[in-house]
């Protein structure tokens, strides 16, 4: 249990700054072209897919140290 709390700790602040830019420029195209949205979450969820992938087949390939490179 206190690892788990320990490691969401370390992790959280890491996933908001990672997260706040994505919801400012949702909300800022939802007011500018509110047509371009669902865009946005298309290509992001490419994106994360893709990335998932990529670092999979990266480790498999080169390594978990070329992975976090």
């Amino acid at each position: 249990m206190g690892r788990s709390a320990l490691v969401c700790l370390l992790v959280m602040p890491v996933g908001v700054l990672l997260g706040w830019p994505f919801s400012l420029k949702i909300r800022s195209l939802a007011d500018s072209s509110a047509g371009l949205v669902p865009w946005a979450w298309g290509i992001n969820a490419f994106a994360s897919v893709g990335g998932s992938v990529m670092a999979v087949m990266v480790a498999m390939t080169r390594g978990f140290q070329a992975v976090l490179l």
